[in-house]
């Protein structure tokens, strides 16, 4: 009774642990299972079986159970046992196609037929780029889809290869061949491989036509050259652009603007004496006279009339002394010297005194050689000295090289004039000019006064009791003979 009793524990026992060698078994194999991703079977997540996560089974991923996703025995997919985010196994299937991980191209992709179009080691079913070789799987901007198949522009040409991966040209037309496309080569007929475009206009340097102001009129048609100015406007056709034309409405080729207030004299308001008061309506337009001030009311300013204190609108002056007829009490007396003008030796310039000291019929007062005899008031050069009174300026070396009684300034190496006046020899004097002809004007060593003495070249020239000829200390360019009086 009691052997038998023990025979049916053993049995018992024998049975449960049978029975519990074949649940470890399950429990082993669903979990190798469950590892997988995608996967339709009892450990699919999406799947409506025992092993769903979903469902409500040992195996959901919401239970408590030992296969349970979040659970912490064996099948957890947190865990770390040997067939949970491991490398794969070579030998095993990861993706269940029937090819080893080893020999698989997508071993997470089934792929049973291992197409691989472009021979990059990578299945097409997982490639990234499956049309063109890219092993390396590159994805800069991570959109799915390989930099070399990448196609910004969508023209069907990858960036990689695109010669204009900006803007779609799907002919990837390149004219100059210079590997950039004709829709986005800033010079598509002349090859510019590096775009430079130092204007920044737009227009490579290659092709670039000067164009100073960026307005696509090249310089040498452009009417207005520093002014941007595309559409050329130019209403008054003076070909002076408007954009540009100091006088818009009225033809100024010149663009004169004398008085450089930015407004073109052809259609400014001009104010000549700038006293604020425009030419139209100023009552002397040549003078400064903001006031307008006209004690006579003739419309001309006191400033600018000749008989201020007399109206005289056509300021009449019949012997242009600078006084108005309606102011002048003799009219032949043009500088009111009190010397008629028939009688005065200086009818232009007041001399009471009719002085003539060389008696060329000039008043001393208007003479332009007063010390010598020029009654025509010969002067070539205008410069105000009569021809009497000035050498004749030409080259020389010595005294013999000038003309009549010049002398030769061996500085200026330049004739110059000696005395025209009537002042005689060792006579008081001031300047050249009052000693007679071949004398000038030098200071006596002896007295310090000055006195006319004479030009020399050589002692032989001298006359005296001590005949010398000496450097000038008031003018170094000449020699003077020594004066002892």
């Amino acid at each position: 009774m009691v052997a038998n009793r023990t025979r049916r524990a053993l049995r018992h026992t024998l049975l449960v642990a049978t029975l519990l060698l074949t649940l470890l078994a399950m429990v082993a194999c669903t979990t190798r299972r469950s590892s997988g991703s995608g996967r339709n079977n009892g450990d699919n997540n999406g799947g409506n079986n025992g092993g769903n996560n979903g469902g409500n089974n040992a195996t959901n991923n919401n239970g408590n159970n030992a296969t349970n996703n979040g659970g912490n025995n064996a099948t957890n997919n947190a865990t770390n046992n040997a067939t949970n985010n491991d490398p794969l196994d070579p030998d095993a299937d990861e993706d269940d196609d029937g090819v080893a991980n080893a020999d698989d191209n997508c071993p997470y992709t089934p792929n049973h037929s291992q197409g691989d179009d472009d021979e990059d080691g990578v299945g097409d079913a997982c490639d990234n780029c499956p049309e063109l070789s890219n092993p390396d799987q590159a994805d800069r901007d991570r959109d799915g889809e390989g930099d070399l198949c990448d196609d910004s522009d969508n023209d069907g040409i990858g960036d990689l290869i695109d010669n204009c991966p900006s803007r779609s040209n799907s002919d990837q037309r390149d004219s100059d061949d210079d590997g950039i496309g004709d829709v986005c080569d800033n010079c598509p007929d002349d090859s510019n491989f590096g775009q430079g475009d130092a204007d920044g206009d737009g227009v490579g340097d290659a092709c670039d036509i000067p164009d100073v102001d960026n307005d696509g009129i090249a310089d040498g048609d452009d009417n207005c050259l520093q002014v941007s100015n595309p559409n050329q406007a130019d209403a008054d056709d003076d070909g002076v652009g408007d954009a540009c034309d100091n006088c818009p409405d009225t033809a100024n080729a010149n663009q004169r603007d004398a008085n450089g207030n930015g407004v073109g004299d052809a259609c400014d308001v001009a104010d000549r004496d700038d006293d604020g008061v425009t030419d139209n309506e100023d009552n002397c337009p040549a003078l400064p006279n903001f006031n307008q001030a006209d004690r006579d009311n003739d419309g001309v300013g006191d400033i600018c009339d000749n008989c201020p204190a007399n109206a005289n609108t056509n300021q009449a002056d019949a012997n242009r002394n600078g006084v108005g007829d309606a102011c002048d009490s003799n009219p032949n007396d043009r500088d009111g010297d009190n010397v008629l003008d028939a009688n005065d030796n200086c009818p232009a310039v007041a001399n009471t005194s009719q002085a003539d000291t060389d008696n060329d019929g000039v008043g001393n007062a208007c003479d332009n050689c007063p010390q010598a005899r020029n009654a025509d008031q010969r002067d070539a050069d205008n410069d105000g000295i009569g021809d009497a009174c000035e050498g004749t300026g030409g080259t020389c070396s010595t005294n013999g090289d000038c003309p009549g009684s010049d002398y030769c300034d061996t500085v200026a190496l330049q004739c110059a004039p000696t005395g025209r006046g009537t002042v005689a020899l060792g006579g008081p004097c001031s300047i050249d000019a009052e000693c007679q002809p071949g004398h000038v004007c030098e200071a006596s060593l002896l007295t310090g006064t000055t006195v006319c003495t004479s030009i020399c070249d050589s002692e032989a020239d001298c006359t005296g009791a001590l005949p010398l000829c000496f450097p000038s200390t008031d003018n170094p360019g000449r020699t003077v003979c020594l004066i002892t009086f």
